[in-house]
């Protein structure tokens, strides 16, 4: 079978001028990412690693991607038709969420991964008015199921309500003051774990935590009771990547209660 009409899942975009490489890169790789995550979460295949999106025809006007098993990539719509409708099929009620329109009773909310890639894939349409996506499951030449298209302002639409889905971002760093930490690990002689603790306002997950000076440090992990139990009021300096706290700089401890 020639590799113009093998069949598979097709990304293609008709743009109406020139696509930012880095801006089709991630889009790929957001669409890539989606379909592994749809295949293990449906029980169809164990391991992301048997399929990947390759890049398998450039035309003048347009830009098409097929998705293939990095193995006996010919079998790939005999085999897996039912995984790239369904994908499709999944991705299209994520998109339709993001757009606002309603959802079966029985369907779940996208989650925070999914926004995160429905803004990715969306990326090079919504930079051009006059492009539009089309997602589909093709078999063989022109023959395409489950078509899906979206527009530019239609990719607009989908990125501006999976921010606003998403929430915002925290800054890069900043210092926050009469925070309340709660200590979730404390370090054991000879071991190499580190002190991990909990700001409920920032996150609720347990984050590295540090020290401005062995005086602070002293007073939350030399307290005279069980410091587990405490909760301490404190000023911190707080480090986030990809919107998530990473570390707390405890700077000074204002005051100390029962937890």
């Amino acid at each position: 079978m020639a590799d113009a009409d093998r069949g598979g899942i097709r990304f293609e975009l008709k743009n109406s001028k020139p696509v930012d490489l880095l801006d089709l890169t991630t889009a790929l790789s957001a669409f890539g990412d989606a379909y592994q995550d749809y295949v293990v979460r449906s029980g169809f295949d164990g391991d992301r690693g048997n399929v990947r999106l390759y890049v398998q025809e450039i035309r003048t006007g347009s830009i098409i991607a097929q998705l293939s098993q990095l193995a006996d990539q010919a079998s790939f719509v005999l085999d897996h038709i039912e995984v790239a409708a369904g994908f499709i099929s999944n991705l299209n009620d994520v998109l339709q969420y993001f757009l606002g329109l309603p959802k079966p009773a029985s369907a779940e909310a996208p989650t925070k991964r999914q926004a995160q890639q429905a803004m990715a894939i969306m990326e090079p349409v919504a930079k051009d008015n006059a492009s539009q996506l089309f997602l589909n499951v093709n078999v063989q030449g022109d023959v395409h199921y489950h078509q899906h298209i979206y527009t530019s302002q239609q990719a607009n639409a989908i990125q501006n309500s999976a921010r606003r889905y998403l929430g915002p971002q925290l800054p890069t760093s900043q210092t926050l003051r009469d925070q309340l930490l709660t200590l979730f690990q404390v370090r054991i002689a000879k071991e190499k774990v580190g002190y991990r603790g909990v700001i409920q306002t920032v996150s609720s997950r347990p984050v590295m935590l540090t020290w401005a000076s062995d005086e602070v440090k002293q007073q939350i992990i030399d307290y005279p009771e069980n410091p587990l139990h405490k909760v301490f009021l404190v000023d911190v300096d707080m480090t986030a990547v990809d919107g998530k706290p990473s570390l707390y700089r405890v700077l000074d401890v204002k005051d100390v209660s029962d937890r």
